[in-house]
């Protein structure tokens, strides 16, 4: 069974270097997921790696009033610190041999792991103490950076200033979001420009985590509309106007015309659909399932496709985004 696993790999690795060769001037990004499962392959071979008194998740949010628990291993981060952190620098070679860069999950967690206790005590965050998640989160997204491919840091939500700064020091993109960004300690808090944006960094109009832009547009009030249109520049389309092909467009264009230097748009986003890949901190049958309308090598053939892929090249051009 071992024997055909591997085989099987090894042709879907020979498959994706032959598409890759074969893409010309496109660029793969892909992920590094924060966790590994109790039952992954990492885990049985470096099982002293990992902690199995406690769950990996993420503390109360907006999200969660009670936190993610996302039911993944708990890291030994004396044990990775003793070993410079070489499991988390072979994982990130790994990443740069099947992607010209990735984006980092749940950064902040490389600083300081929310765990929760297998028994009755309460969860906490590890290591406990700022110095000491400084030193560790820049030593993990150092091994990181020295593997050669691009870094995106997905750096959402309570994330605490030094995360910040040690991203800003290795030059590595943190994620500007249209909709939370925002001047939030000013009277009405204004949505950002996002030409306002810094060139390092990534801009989208959300994440596999949030609503789709159709569905966080429908739910908000004339006012909130109104200053969302204004931040972003809006001319032609009417104020407070219901989601449609020219809200869509105009804020997918503002994205193109930040001052980021990446652009990721999320696919249900590009055609105004509502349907979500994922509700935080829910473990069941549907989440995560959701799955594209056509195959993907099917994609110039649909009339609907083919448009969009024209304005997306469009807006490239027009704002120096295209090789």
């Amino acid at each position: 069974e071992v024997l055909f696993r591997q085989y099987l790999q090894g042709i879907a690795q020979g498959q994706w270097q032959t598409a890759r060769s074969a893409a010309h001037d496109i660029r793969v990004f892909g992920d590094f997921p924060f966790g590994v499962s109790a039952d992954s392959a990492d885990v049985w071979a470096h099982q002293d790696l990992f902690s199995f008194d406690g769950t990996i998740g993420a503390p109360p949010d907006a999200f969660s009033d009670a936190g993610q628990n996302w039911r993944l291993p708990m890291y030994r981060w004396d044990v990775m610190a003793d070993r410079n952190y070489e499991w988390f620098g072979e994982r990130a070679r790994r990443a740069a041999d099947l992607f010209d860069g990735y984006r980092v999950d749940h950064v902040v967690g490389l600083f300081r792991t929310w765990m929760f206790p297998l028994d009755d005590r309460p969860p906490r965050f590890v290591p406990a103490h700022r110095a000491d998640q400084i030193v560790q989160g820049q030593a993990v997204l150092q091994a990181l950076v020295a593997c050669g491919a691009d870094v995106v840091a997905e750096d959402l939500g309570t994330i605490p200033k030094f995360v910040h700064a040690a991203l800003r020091s290795l030059n590595i993109p943190g994620c500007r979001v249209l909709r939370w960004e925002r001047e939030w300690h000013t009277p009405g808090q204004p949505f950002r420009n996002p030409r306002d944006y810094p060139a390092c960094s990534l801009a989208t109009s959300g994440t596999h985590d949030t609503d789709t832009l159709a569905a966080w547009w429908n739910g908000l009030d004339l006012a909130e509309r109104t200053a969302a249109l204004s931040a972003t520049g809006a001319t032609t389309t009417r104020p407070g106007a219901a989601f449609g092909p020219a809200v869509r467009d105009h804020l997918l264009e503002a994205l193109y015309a930040s001052g980021s230097d990446l652009v990721v748009l999320p696919i249900q986003d590009v055609f105004g659909w509502t349907d979500r890949v994922n509700v935080p901190a829910v473990i069941d049958d549907i989440n995560w399932t959701w799955k594209l309308p056509w195959a993907v090598d099917e994609l110039g053939a649909h009339p609907e496709a083919s448009a969009r892929a024209q304005t997306l090249r469009a807006w490239g051009s027009r704002h120096g985004r295209l090789p």
